[in-house]
Order: C-alpha cells, then structure tokens, then sequence
C-alpha cells in the first residue's frame, strides 16, 4: 500500500518531538509542490493526513508550515468524514478530536486496549 504522506518522517518527527528533542520543521516542505500548495495525492490519503495532522500539533511559534500542514490536514480530515465507514469515522474522529500528544496517555490507551482481534482494511476496530 503506498502512501502520498511519508509516515516514517512524520511519526519520527511527532516521536521526537514528543521526547523533547528539536526537529526542524522543513522535513514537510517535500509535501509542497513547486508553487508551495499542498500536494493534490496528500488529498486521498487519510492515513497519511493522520499523520499529518497529529505531528503537526507539535508545532512552535513560527513554524508557519506545521500550521499550514495542519490546517490542511483538519480540512481535509473533516470533509471526509462523511465518506468513511464506522470504524474509519472513529478513528480519524478520535485523532481530530484528541490529538495524541495532547490527549491524558493512560485516558486514550484505553481506547487502544481494548481494540477487538479483527482489522478491515488496515483499520482499527474499536469497541467501545
């Protein structure tokens, strides 16, 4: 499965982040094209907007790009939402809803422990 959004460099940059660590911000300009919009690929995938959209609530004052990543991703994110199946709908609901690194870790594993054995399509099923 190939994805438009380069999910090893965002989550190394939300991981590191995380941990205290600075990461320049410019790792997302490959995501722009020459005339610095959004790649149109970034559009369709929602895995990779995810991504996205959680590593750039990391962001620090003057990293224009974060912000731009972000907002980009959260309207994309959202306008999708009513195209997904149910367990695609929570999902990418929780990650817009509790970005991850703003979220209480131990409120949010729980959601994550008590995912059921099963995966459609690469997706988590929760059972709430």
């Amino acid at each position: 499965m190939h994805s438009s959004v380069d999910n090893c460099k965002t989550l190394r940059f939300r991981l590191l982040r995380q941990q205290g660590y600075y990461v320049p911000a410019d790792v997302f300009n490959n995501f722009k094209d020459k005339e610095g919009k959004f790649k149109k690929e970034l559009t369709e995938d929602i895995k990779g907007l995810m991504a996205l959209y959680e590593a750039s609530q990391l962001s620090i004052e003057g990293e224009d790009i974060l912000d731009e990543a972000g907002n980009f991703s959260e309207q994309l994110l959202n306008a999708r939402l009513r195209h997904l199946d149910e367990n695609q709908l929570r999902v990418v609901g929780n990650t817009l809803r509790h970005p991850y690194h703003k979220s209480l870790a131990m409120f949010m594993a729980k959601n994550f422990l008590v995912i059921s054995k099963r995966q459609m399509d690469g997706w988590m099923i929760y059972n709430y």
